[in-house]
């Protein structure tokens, strides 16, 4: 993926290094100078729409905070991976969750319990809970709906505590690296899709 840059290198240099020296107006610019940068990686995952852009956010300035000019990389290409990486662990901090979606037994209750007693407002985190069963559960619809092929390759790149290689994948199915990126890309259009028909 290229970086959509807004900013020469001379530009992006000299507002690195102030930066450094203290200057938050700089880092200020060379955050909203890769925002496209975020907004195309976080359209990649799903996902609430708002909050995978604010995850990515969060390792756009993890990258600034750390970029080195001097190293010779531009700072879209020295923060893509901060920022795949901040929304990708947020992807599976969602799907850790998913034991709450299990029938009210003695387990699921326990880490209600738990839950509730990190909470000043119970009530609050009930109903985050709620909202939580009912996101997973329609992930794990719109999962299904797909064809078997698409929700593998879904489950293997974003699922997993780690993103299973497209050429790993392609080796799985007999089909090239490419071809997977496809595949995948077109099944998280298909859930992206899905999702705009029930927030409608």
């Amino acid at each position: 993926m290229k970086p959509q840059v807004f900013l020469s290198a001379d530009e992006e240099r000299d507002l690195a290094l102030r930066y450094r020296e203290g200057d938050e107006k700089a880092g200020h610019k060379l955050a909203c100078a890769y925002l496209p940068l975020v907004k195309r990686i976080a359209a990649e995952f799903f996902g609430c729409w708002e909050d995978l852009v604010s995850e990515g956010c969060v390792g756009l300035m993890k990258a600034i905070k750390r970029y080195d000019p001097d190293q010779g990389a531009r700072l879209g290409t020295y923060a893509t991976k901060w920022i795949d990486a901040e929304i990708r662990e947020y992807t599976k901090r969602q799907v850790r969750m998913e034991s709450l979606n299990e029938p009210a037994g003695e387990a699921g209750v326990e880490k209600l319990h738990l839950l509730a007693d990190e909470r000043d407002d119970q009530e609050q985190a009930l109903a985050d809970a709620d909202e939580l069963r009912a996101r997973l559960a329609f992930l794990e619809r719109a999962l299904n709906s797909l064809p078997d092929a698409e929700r593998q390759i879904i489950v293997e790149r974003h699922l997993r505590q780690q993103a299973t290689p497209l050429k790993d994948l392609g080796a799985r199915f007999g089909l090239s690296g490419e071809s997977i990126r496809q595949m995948e890309l077109k099944a998280l259009k298909t859930l992206k899709t899905m999702r705009g028909m029930v927030a409608a």
